[in-house]
C-alpha cells in the first residue's frame, strides 16, 4: 500500500492503466478522505469521468486489480452510450483508493 504522501503517484498509476487500455479521462477529481474503523488506513474517493469503448472500459476496470502501487475498489459506476457515437461509452466511476496513514 502507498502512504499518504504518495497519493499523486498512485493516481498517476490509475490513469496510466486506463490510457494503456484506451480509456480517455475527461475528468478525475479526488474527494475528501474518509476515515475507516482501522486507524492504520484511510480511503480517498476519486470520481472519474471517462470516454471509452465497452471493451476498453471493461479491460481498464479489470486491470485495477493488478496495480502495483495502489489498492482500489470500484464503489460506483454509471455508463451511458455516447449519443454521437454509440460505439463509445461515457462512464462516471467512483473508486476508493486505500492508503496507509
Amino acid at each position: 500500500l502507498i502512504i499518504e504522501g504518495e497519493i499523486s503517484l498512485a493516481i498517476d498509476e490509475v490513469t496510466r492503466a486506463g490510457k494503456r487500455k484506451g480509456v480517455n479521462f475527461v475528468s478525475l477529481t479526488p474527494k475528501h478522505t474518509d476515515e475507516i474503523k482501522d486507524p492504520r488506513f484511510k480511503i480517498l474517493p476519486i470520481e472519474m469521468e471517462t470516454d471509452a469503448t465497452y471493451q476498453a472500459l471493461g479491460e481498464f476496470l479489470g486491470s485495477l486489480d493488478d496495480l502495483e502501487k495502489s489498492s482500489v475498489t470500484v464503489e460506483q459506476f454509471d455508463i451511458v452510450a455516447d449519443a454521437k457515437n454509440p460505439v463509445r461509452l461515457k462512464a462516471r466511476i467512483i473508486i476508493h483508493m486505500i492508503f496507509l496513514r
